[in-house]
């Protein structure tokens, strides 16, 4: 008959087992934690690495005891991570990096306890020193995505003819291209052949954030084209009225309101008046399209989109023709997608202007009413801080 064990021996056993797990546990639960460690060290640094190549791609010069505020989201968008990431750590956290003479530190914080002290301008030759270059815009080969890209020669007519011609343009659908001015987001299309920045509205400005964009928004503007039927273009229509009534040579030093939106007499200062294109919309190839619209144009502050802006800033290589066979993909992959129907200003043979509704180029008639995004011309000298991403738009100064 076997002996079971003794209340010394039970004891005994309790006593090593406690023994094992004072001296065993402990050394498990400190190599998890160190694993764990390695594993947020890891994912920091590769964060860290991302965001140092972001600044160094989207900014030319760094002044000592800067800081620079980058969502973790832009990051992803701009395709410096992988969505993946959005596993490990909050998109909406900020990357904090300062800048002490050669020392770079980093921290992943929330956006509240991030501050941009960076006030090294970036200027329109910066932007184009940092743009991918040669993009045909036409077949979107050596097109970068969320970038700005260099327009080839082929796309892009002649410079000495066409100043207000984009030779830059922003493509893909979350480029960091948000600017502000005065109150008012904006993002930028491009850079004219004349070095201006070309930049389309967005929606007001919230706590100096570009949150509330045109592609979720429709609280906007709203206008008709023609107040009646017209052949005669976008120079007798009632929204260049509007437009004209809203910027003009004899209020630059006065404070004006378009609904939502109003410019105060410095904001003004940083317009520059120009060419917008306004010749008709054909169905033809990109290439002859951006020559048919500058068969016709008016000079002034504010106009609108031009279709052929529209079809360069997709990133859907069957965007290429401006025809009803692939009008359906323009919409993809682009940033100037707008949640409402609105106006290019752009008309078509008849008594129909051009319209962009649900990411498609369609005909519309002139008495219908849409949605407005106005265009505008920024200075060549224009200066800017920040990073273009929303929580930190390009500012004006």
């Amino acid at each position: 008959m076997k002996k079971g064990f003794t209340l010394i021996e039970l004891m005994a056993v309790i006593v090593i087992i406690g023994l094992i797990s004072i001296t065993i546990v402990p050394l498990i639960t400190t190599r998890l934690k160190d694993k764990q460690k390695e594993v947020d060290e890891t994912r920091n640094q590769l964060v860290y690495s991302a965001a140092s190549l972001y600044i160094s791609d989207t900014v030319s010069e760094i002044g000592d005891n800067s800081t620079f505020c980058i969502r973790i989201n832009d990051l992803v968008n701009n395709g410096y991570l992988d969505a993946s990431i959005g596993e490990e750590v909050s998109l909406n956290k900020v990357v904090k990096v300062g800048y002490d003479e050669n020392l770079k530190e980093y921290d992943i914080v929330d956006s509240t306890n991030c501050v941009a002290t960076n006030e090294t301008y970036v200027t329109v030759s910066k932007l184009k020193n940092k743009a991918h270059s040669k993009c045909n815009v036409s077949t979107k080969v050596d097109c970068k995505n969320n970038m700005l890209n260099k327009v080839d020669s082929f796309d892009n007519p002649s410079s000495n003819d066409y100043q207000y011609a984009l030779s830059y343009v922003y493509m893909g659908v979350a480029p960091s291209n948000l600017v502000l001015l005065g109150s008012n987001c904006f993002s930028i299309i491009g850079i004219t052949n004349n070095n201006l920045l070309k930049i389309i509205y967005e929606g007001p400005a919230t706590n100096g954030k570009c949150n509330t964009l045109a592609k979720d928004n429709t609280s906007t503007l709203k206008k008709s084209w023609f107040d009646t039927e017209s052949s005669d273009g976008f120079t007798t229509s009632n929204i260049k009225t509007l437009f004209d009534n809203f910027v003009n040579e004899s209020n630059l030093n006065a404070s004006t309101v378009l609904d939502n939106i109003t410019f105060t007499n410095t904001d003004k200062q940083k317009l520059e008046k120009g060419y917008f294109y306004i010749g008709n919309y054909d169905g033809v190839a990109l290439q002859d399209l951006l020559l048919s619209e500058k068969k016709s144009k008016f000079e002034g502050y504010v106009g609108l989109i031009n279709s052929s802006d529209y079809i360069m800033t997709s990133m859907n290589t069957n965007c290429s023709f401006a025809t009803a066979s692939i009008e359906n993909y323009c919409g993809d992959k682009n940033f100037l997608v707008s949640a409402d129907e609105a106006w290019t200003l752009n008309k078509t043979d008849g008594n129909d202007a051009v319209s962009i509704s649900n990411g498609k180029i369609i005909n519309k008639n002139t008495t219908t009413s849409l949605l407005l995004r106005p265009v505008f011309y920024l200075k060549s000298n224009t200066k800017l801080t920040g990073n273009g991403s929303s929580d930190f738009p390009y500012v004006v100064k």
